[in-house]
């Protein structure tokens, strides 16, 4: 199976969304709680993951061109 740039797009929406649900918990949560810090660690994961799928897709993109 061949990954395509629509692939990649789709982890990058599903990972964005991820960070979204992640700090509308954040927000809810009470302060100086322990999960408050957990989100803040996986929504550092996640940021990082971003990244990596934005290069991945940048460069997909310039293969498909």
């Amino acid at each position: 199976m061949k990954v395509t740039s629509r692939d990649i797009a789709l982890s990058v929406e599903s990972t964005c969304n991820q960070i979204i649900y992640a700090m509308a918990t954040y927000q809810k949560c009470p302060l100086g709680g322990r999960v408050r810090a957990d989100l803040i660690v996986s929504v550092d994961q996640l940021h990082e993951r971003l990244g990596h799928l934005l290069a991945c897709l940048a460069r997909k993109h310039g293969e498909e061109r």
